[in-house]
Formats: C-alpha cells, structure tokens, sequence
C-alpha cells in the first residue's frame, strides 16, 4: 500500500514540488520540497494516519470519513497548525503556509540544513556543557509556548528537536500532538491527547480524565527525559519503570559519570509523582548551571564505556509498547582511535574520547605514536603516579605546550594575562602594518592594500585563536567566544588552575613568564615605531603647518577635494569630505584655493553659514557638497564651479564675468545682476533654474550700440528676448517692439522719454 507521495508531485497548485520523505511518525509525512517560485527548500507536513489512512493512485487519502478517528485528528491537526503559524520565537520552527490537498491537510515549514538530536546523539558523545546548552534552547521555546500561548507540545523528544548543521542552533519541531489549555488546565479540544513517546511520556499523559493532570508537568517531564538521552545516549526507561525503582534514573545517570547537578535536575524533573516534580520550565531552566559539578561516581572500566545507541524513537497513539534495539558502532574512527589511546595511556574511554574531541584525530594519534615510540606504558604512567583524569607524558606535554604558544593555532590554553597581551601585541601589530605600507597614501595601489588585508585577516585570526584558548582555560569549547556580553569574562574570569581536557593548566608560571617577555619585545620595538611615525599620518603635501597650530577651529586642505577632505583641530585628523563632525565650525582653506573662509553650522555633506573668497566675492546660505553635479547656467556662467550646490545670496566672480543675486540648487534662481569681465554689458532682473525668465533690463554703460540706445526693459524666456520690450535711447526717443525667440519682430510704439 502506497504511503508517501511520489517524487516530482506538485502541491498547491504547483507551487511546490516534493524531492523526498524527510521523516514519517504516526501522524503525518514530511517531505522535503522546492518552492518553484522561490526556488528554496522547504519542509511539508502532511496529515497521514499510517495504521488509518492509505492513498490511492492520483495522491488522495482514504479514511477520513466524517465522523472518523482519521477525521478528527485531521481536524485537531488543522486548528494546531493554525497556531503553530502564529508562534513567533527563534527556537521553533517558522511555518509559512498552509492549504487543503488529496482529501488532508499540509502545511509549510522553514526547512533546516541538520539533523535531530536522536541522530545528533549518535555521531558521538555530547559534553555536559553542550547538552545543558541545547536543553536551555528547547526550554526557552517551551517557556514561550507555555506562558504566551497556554500551549503544550505533548511529544518533546530528540527526536522532535533539530540542530542546524552550519552553526547548531536548535529548533523545535513537529506539534502534531500538541494542544492549547485554558485557565484551568484544561484541554480546549475533546480528541485524546496521544500517549506521546515512550521514555519521554510521564504516566499523566495516558489518563487525562483524573484532574489537574493536564498542565506543563506533561512537558517538564520530556525535556527531563531528553535531557537524559543527550547525556546517556540510551533511550530513558519507561514511566511506569519508575514507579517501582525511583532511583533507575539516578543510578543510570551516576554511572554514566554526569555532573551531580545535572543529575539532580533530571531526577526532579521525571518524578513519577507529578507533584514532587518540577512544576514549570522556566523553573527547569533556572535549576541548570553553567558550571558543572563532577560526579562522585568512579570512572567506568572502558569495557563498560560502550554507548547503547536506540532505534528511531516512535510517538504513539494508541499503546505505549516500543522496542528499544541496542547497537553498539564498533567501526566509528573515533571510537577505534579512542580505544587505542585507552589502551596505550590506561585511562577510560570517556576520557579518550574527549582528549579526541579537543586536540582532533591527528594530534592524538601523533600523540599515541610518540608514547609508544618512547615506550611508555600503561604501567609506567601509574608508577610515576599519574592519575587517570589525563595522561601527562612527556610527549603530551609537549603538544600541550605548542599549542598554547602557537599564536595561530586554537587549540591549547592560555590565562587572563596572556590574552590582554595578545589583544595589545596584536593591535600594536596591525597598526604598525598600517603605518609602514602607509595606507593613507597609497593611492589605490593593489598590491600594498592586499598586503594590509591580508596582515588584517592575520590579525583577526590571531585573535579569535588567543579567545578559543582563553576559553579552553575557563573549561569551555571555544565556540563560546562568541556567546554576547560571556566573552567579557574572558578579561576577569579566573581559569582553571589544572589540567582540563584542553591542555595544561595556566599555573605553569615559567611559560608564563616566557610569554610576557615576548610580548614586551615585540611592544619595545612596534611602539617607537608607531610613535615616530604618528606625525607623519595623513600628511597632505605644502600644508601650512601655522595654520594648523593656531587657534583657528578647524582648517581644510583642499588638495584631492574631489574625494577627501584632511580637518585639523590643533592635531591632524583624516576625514572623509562628508564626515567633518556636524555643528559650528570655522573653516579656513589652503592658500591655494579661490575660498578664504567659511563660518556656520556644518551637517553631513551640508554646510550652512557665509563663505568667503579671497576676491572679495561672498556666499551666504546654504552649500551641498556634491562633485556629481553639473551646473549649466546661462552661457555667461559656463565656469561655475561644479562642486557647490548653493542656496542663498551671494556674489560669485566667474571667468567671463560677475553674478551678485539669489541661487537655489547652484542655479542662479530669483533676482540678481550679471556683469561681463569687461563691464560692457549688464543684466538686472529674474532668473529661473540658471536662465532668464521673467522681466529684466539690459545695460550698456560704456554705449556699446552708441547710434541707437542706452538700455532695453523687456521680457525673457529660457534666457531669450520673448514678448514686448522697449529701447530706450541716447537722444530720449524710445521704440516699443515685440520679440519673439530673441529677434525683434514688429514695432509696437515710438515716441519720447524723458
């Protein structure tokens, strides 16, 4: 009988089409999908009962008659999508639609690039900081869940949990038995709650009819359980398993070797009793610690270590039988390497397979070759009392101690002061970089700023290794470097004194010792350089140096105007042209430049205040500093400069003449006078967007047209002679004319003035 749809079905009127089953459980089938229009992947979750339903051939589903148990669990799985869509946190998972098809229900989910935490377990062991990492992600959506929406998840298990694969952030999963509860506790919907998973299903969850037993217990009691396989790897014993042995889940937990506080949390949170448990998550969450406590119990024998690996673990509706298969993966690499430093150093597997973990495969088989190569045996270890918590040959020692001194390299450790001196030496490093390839004035060339990039990624690089191994020394993966406001601890924080699974410990004082004199080496000989050479930054060529020193605000070497600006207050600073700080400013130009001063208020790219050129000429409003724009006034004004986009009144000299009037966006725009270089012509009147337009007068003071006139009052358009105009002469007769384009057309009137 045909289960899953085809490869290549489209859904949703070929919105989507599915590529492949990601995962089947005992209500619904997801797949993985292309959205064809968006060309992304996404997961589908199709409402399919597989001990109810079937399909036929063109994808319908049978059995879902009114009335029916496939009915109403397909009706419940509606109205719980619905809600799902409506949650919005980063640790549950994102649905993004949800339609009607082939007689069920599906909707549409993010889809996440990993695997869940029932496959995650298997691929080796999980540390406890990581497992308490993952459990507080879960407990965060379920805290969400609980107190925002009256929502339990009613089937939280490893399997029902997904870690992304490219940075592991963790997201909840598959609410197909969830159910919303109202003010007493009570489920809002009559169709039975599921009996969950066994293992992970407190004994409450199968009899709803006793009451108050229908609240967040249900799920304190799964995340208890997942957190138990996470630190185990071994499915948790059934609920009713505990009702006769209440100390199973401690006894298991101690000889596994979990932290203390850890097994306390797991212990109180899968209380059979639901009133001696823990009552809510949130509570759950706060009971976790970052730091761990370890277990009094004794290291396990390695022949004990071997993980029970379960089969995939199945929610179920109806009964609560499932059978746990135990399979123990003796072709792991991992595994069979840790089993030859076990047996090569006589420590636990565990602690093999985390010294694994921490230094990589390579290193300790290198590590292994070594100490064979030295012929040192188990029992020579014991007789130079070394304990089991980590081998210290000579050998390993030697790793531990390259890697802590390996200043690219992130495995090893290191202590608070090494750290604030690397973050020193490396600053100091980088900028000494940046004074002798003399960024400031390379002008673009390739090869010095690949040079600087590639001394910059040596620099981050250098520094995000010296975090890592800080964070070794505080006993945590380096990963947590980039945890916000943690990373601060890094400076204050005390490290482990001991060895830990990442090296040596930090109390070996003449390595210590060894590591500051480096330092101060490097510092003796970077910090003259950089306090030499600091005069020397942004020095633009024949800079007058008085200026600078003098009282004046704020002085402006103009030498590569088009793109920077060098703004001196007393020291010598480098700004883009658009970054000279905003505010009352006083600026003063090279000598070299046409301006002499401006003084007003400056903001961003905008400069607002009088501008003074050394001619004489003025400029009082506003000035935009864009080099992008071309002026094109009246062809008298053709040497406007390009880079000020003026509004205001001013009086600006130009190479072909004088312009004293108003402006607006560079334009000559209002009223103003316009006189040529050699004062034979003179214009008074309006302007528009850099033309003549509107009324205005012509001169001619030195009688230029000397037989026949002195001025003409007329109308202009787009700079020409338009309309009626009238010639005033030398002999005060006067010829009223029209003009049409700039020529004169007809007269109008002739007469006397006087």
């Amino acid at each position: 009988m045909q289960q899953k749809l085809s490869t290549g079905t489209l859904l949703r009127e070929g919105a989507y089409r599915i590529e492949r089953v990601l995962g089947q459980g005992a209500f619904g089938i997801t797949y993985l999908a292309e959205h064809v229009h968006l060309g992304k992947k996404v997961a589908i979750k199709e409402f399919f009962m597989k001990e109810v339903n079937s399909r036929g051939e063109d994808g319908s589903i049978t059995g879902m008659t009114d009335g029916s148990l496939s009915y109403n669990y397909c009706r419940k799985f509606q109205k719980e999508a619905r809600n799902l869509s409506h949650l919005e946190h980063p640790n549950i998972v994102r649905v993004t639609d949800l339609f009607d098809e082939n007689g069920t229900f599906y909707y549409v989910m993010d889809y996440i690039e990993g695997q869940n935490l029932n496959d995650y377990v298997k691929s080796g062991p999980i540390g406890a900081d990581e497992a308490t990492n993952i459990i507080k992600a879960v407990a965060d959506a379920l805290i969400y869940m609980h107190e925002t929406h009256h929502m339990l998840h009613l089937d939280l298990k490893p399997g029902n949990i997904m870690r992304r694969a490219s940075d592991g952030h963790i997201f909840l999963i598959d609410f197909g038995l969830s159910k919303h509860y109202d003010a007493n506790g009570q489920p809002e919907t009559s169709t039975n709650i599921g009996l969950g998973t066994a293992g992970y299903a407190p004994i409450e969850q199968g009899n709803q009819a006793k009451s108050g037993e229908f609240r967040p217990t249900i799920d304190v009691y799964a995340l208890g359980a997942t957190l138990y396989k996470l630190l185990t790897r071994e499915t948790p014993p059934a609920a009713s398993e505990l009702v006769s042995d209440d100390e199973l889940v401690e006894d298991n937990l101690r000889e596994k070797g979990v932290p203390t506080n850890l097994i306390k949390v797991v212990v109180e949170a899968m209380c059979p009793n639901v009133r001696k448990r823990t009552q809510t998550v949130r509570d759950f969450k706060n009971q976790l610690s970052l730091d761990v406590v370890p277990s009094v119990a004794e290291s396990k024998s390695a022949e004990n270590e071997e993980q029970n690996f379960t089969a995939d673990e199945e929610t179920i509706v109806g009964s609560q039988a499932v059978k746990d298969n135990s399979d123990s993966d003796n072709t792991d690499p991992k595994r069979l390497l840790a089993q030859k430093y076990s047996e090569t150093f006589d420590v636990p597997l565990r602690e093999a397979l985390n010294y694994i973990f921490a230094h990589g495969m390579s290193e300790t088989q290198r590590v292994i070759d070594n100490a064979m190569a030295t012929e040192r045996s188990a029992q020579s270890s014991r007789e130079l009392g070394n304990t089991y918590s980590e081998p210290k040959t000579e050998d390993v020692e030697a790793w531990r101690k390259r890697d802590s001194f390996r200043p690219f390299s992130f495995k090893g450790r290191i202590g608070r002061l090494q750290l604030i001196l690397s973050y020193v030496v490396g600053f100091v490093a980088w900028f000494a970089s940046f004074l002798l390839f003399d960024i400031e004035h390379s002008d673009g060339n390739g090869g010095v700023i690949l040079l600087f990039l590639a001394c910059t990624v040596a620099f981050f690089w250098f520094l995000y290794a010296q975090c890592a191994k800080r964070c070794h020394d505080l006993g945590k993966s380096g990963a947590w470097m980039f945890v916000p406001f943690w990373n601060i601890l890094l400076f204050f924080a005390e490290g482990e004194k001991k060895d830990n699974q990442y090296g040596q410990g930090t109390e070996v004082k003449s390595d210590n010792a060894a590591f500051i004199v480096q330092s101060l080496l490097l510092l003796s000989l970077g910090g003259p350089y950089i306090l030499y050479n600091r005069d020397k930054i942004n020095m633009p060529s024949g800079f007058d140096e008085s200026i600078a020193q003098s009282e004046v605000n704020w002085y402006v070497d103009s030498a590569r105007h088009d793109e920077v600006y060098c703004v001196y207050e007393g020291k010598r600073y480098y700004r883009f042209r658009s970054e000279i700080p905003d505010g009352q400013r006083e600026i003063h130009y090279a000598e070299d430049d046409p301006r002499e001063s401006f003084s007003g208020t400056i903001s961003g790219r905008d400069c607002n205040g009088l501008l003074k050129y050394r001619n004489g000429d003025y400029f009082n409003g506003t000035i935009s500093n864009d080099s992008t724009y071309t002026i094109s006034n009246d062809s008298t004004a053709s040497d406007a400069p390009v880079d000020l986009l003026m509004d205001g009144h001013g009086k600006i000299t130009y190479e072909n003449g004088t312009y004293e009037g108003d402006f607006k966006n560079g334009y000559f725009h209002g009223q103003g006078t316009y006189t040529t270089a050699d004062g034979t012509w003179i214009y008074k009147g309006s302007y528009e967007n850099g033309y003549r337009n509107g009324s205005g007068t012509e001169y001619w003071p030195k009688e230029k047209r000397k037989s026949y006139g002195a001025f003409l009052e007329c109308n202009y358009k787009d700079g020409k002679r338009n309309g009626v105009g009238t010639w005033y002469y030398n002999n005060h007769t006067y010829r009223k004319c029209k003009f049409r384009n700039g020529k004169e057309i007809s007269v109008i009137e002739e007469g006397t003035w006087r």
